[in-house]
């Protein structure tokens, strides 16, 4: 695993917990509400489809959730890291991009630096990050 990809892992998470909030909200939303007069009669699992869809709107829900408390606590490790690299512009650049998601354009905005130079930073940033805590020889903090 790179720095980079090491680094990622709490906006991955990010994404999948809106697919979760997503499926969850989908399920509970009206739109999706069961037509029983459009229904055709056939066997199931589930002799309720309301239930049923409301057993997989929690699942979606619990599993966002699970997914959330592991992003604080992955966020909270990475930030750490990050702030313990010492180097103030390294720390910065790498806490904006990955902890706050901003791209490197806005990185170089707020700091009133230019785009290409930030880019610069970064790369050397995630350098000293993989020497400093050896991420290319980890596969992540699980």
């Amino acid at each position: 695993m790179t720095a980079k990809e090491y680094l990622s892992q709490p906006m991955e998470l990010e994404k999948r917990i809106a697919y979760e909030y997503e499926k969850y909200n989908e399920l509970m939303s009206l739109e999706y509400s069961i037509n029983y007069s459009m229904q055709r009669v056939k066997k199931s699992s589930s002799p309720d489809p309301v239930a049923d869809r409301a057993i997989r709107a929690q699942t979606h829900k619990e599993k966002a959730e699970r997914l959330e408390a592991e992003h604080l606590e992955l966020s909270s490790i990475i930030l750490n890291q990050i702030n313990g690299l010492g180097l103030n512009i390294y720390s910065t650049v790498l806490e904006m991009y990955y902890i706050c998601g901003f791209k490197l354009s806005e990185i170089a905005k707020r700091l009133k630096m230019s785009q290409g130079y930030i880019r610069h930073l970064h790369t050397d940033a995630l350098k000293l990050f993989d020497e400093r805590y050896n991420i290319s020889g980890q596969n992540g903090v699980k």
